[in-house]
């Protein structure tokens, strides 16, 4: 039987290294939030940078394809039977998007917000779990946690982190990210689905908290680069109440992957703008801010898909796009019967 224990832990994180780690991740993302926040369509980033969170995300669980696949797929999966890797990290990707839709709308996370977060990634296997025998094994097939196994069980320790989550006194949000996320993969209230929706849940309440303006940190990469030492530290805080430690793992890749998102965020704003000068000096009949906040909210389009997006006839557009690849500042391939054009430097960041 599970001895998982309620929210807040018996723990004083009030510790010189927990303090010190913790201020150098709040700068480190205080400067991503306010680059992000400086960008005249920030929006328009959350395409391109999402994508590569989904698939690190899904990689952590062995799901594996590639950024520039999901891009791509981005704009093919209309009319492309897709391989059920990309299916699962685009269902990601939506369940993101969609997360931070609703707690930018309602300010809290709940039960019930979250199970629709799991439903999007796992239409078929959707819901808290209610049947008994679930365990956590390691990769040698050895139960390491027994997870609580009532249904009410499960909603009342799922109740009170909730609780933990929403109340906003006391203690340093990203370390209250760092304990939360232990919780809920410890309460591992799904079949399926715990560890995509966990951190799914981890970049959601920095956006609840001001921390973060758009889900656009990679912490999946962070996670993913040091996969084995996030299970070991999870593991621990089970075992031997290792809580500094695993606060100082999840401190440490806010940090790191802040910075690295800052860099990738100043790379795409260049490139812009070195594509703005293109247009107007090269191409002044094609261009607009429309055109240009379309060749960067998307990695790969089509003829079709660009037309429908912006307010230019699809012969138009056919034109321009194939100038541009005939002076080779863009791309092309074939993708069945459909021609995908792309900015190859835009790519070389994404990938």
């Amino acid at each position: 039987m599970s001895d998982l224990k309620t929210l807040p832990p018996e723990f004083d994180f009030d510790d010189v290294d927990i303090l010190k780690k913790s201020l150098e991740a709040n700068i480190a993302l205080a400067e991503l939030n306010g680059l992000v926040y400086s960008l005249p369509n920030y929006d328009l980033l959350l395409q391109p940078l999402t994508a590569r969170e989904a698939v690190a995300s899904s990689e952590i669980e062995n799901i594996r394809t590639t950024t520039l696949d999901i891009l791509q797929a981005e704009i093919t999966r209309e009319n492309t039977l897709l391989p059920s890797a990309q299916k699962e990290t685009l269902n990601y990707k939506d369940a993101l998007l969609a997360g931070y839709k609703i707690v930018k709308d309602k300010g809290f996370l709940a039960t019930n917000i979250i199970v629709e977060i799991q439903k999007i990634l796992e239409p078929n296997k959707s819901g808290i779990r209610t049947q008994m025998g679930t365990v956590i094994a390691d990769g040698q097939g050895n139960v390491v946690h027994t997870p609580p196994q009532k249904e009410s069980q499960i909603r009342d320790l799922m109740d009170n982190l909730g609780q933990f989550i929403n109340n906003d006194i006391g203690g340093d949000p990203l370390v209250k990210m760092a304990i939360a996320h232990y919780q809920f993969e410890s309460i591992h209230p799904f079949y399926h689905g715990n560890g995509r929706t966990g951190r799914i849940l981890m970049i959601l309440y920095l956006v609840m908290v001001s921390r973060l303006r758009y889900p656009v940190l990679f912490l999946s990469g962070y996670i993913l680069s040091n996969k084995a030492i996030y299970y070991k530290l999870l593991q621990e805080v089970r075992t031997k109440y290792s809580w500094k430690e695993w606060a100082l793992f999840i401190l440490e890749g806010v940090r790191v992957q802040s910075l690295e998102t800052a860099k990738k965020v100043k790379q795409i704003s260049d490139i812009k703008l070195k594509w703005k000068k293109i247009l107007k000096q090269e191409y002044s009949q094609f261009y607009s801010i429309e055109i240009l906040d379309y060749l960067f909210e998307y990695a790969f389009y089509t003829q079709t898909h660009m037309s429908e997006r912006v307010d230019l006839s699809r012969p138009t557009i056919a034109k321009y796009l194939d100038l541009m690849v005939q002076n080779n500042q863009l791309g092309e391939k074939k993708v069945g019967k459909e021609r995908l054009f792309f900015i190859p430097e835009f790519l070389e960041i994404l990938g």
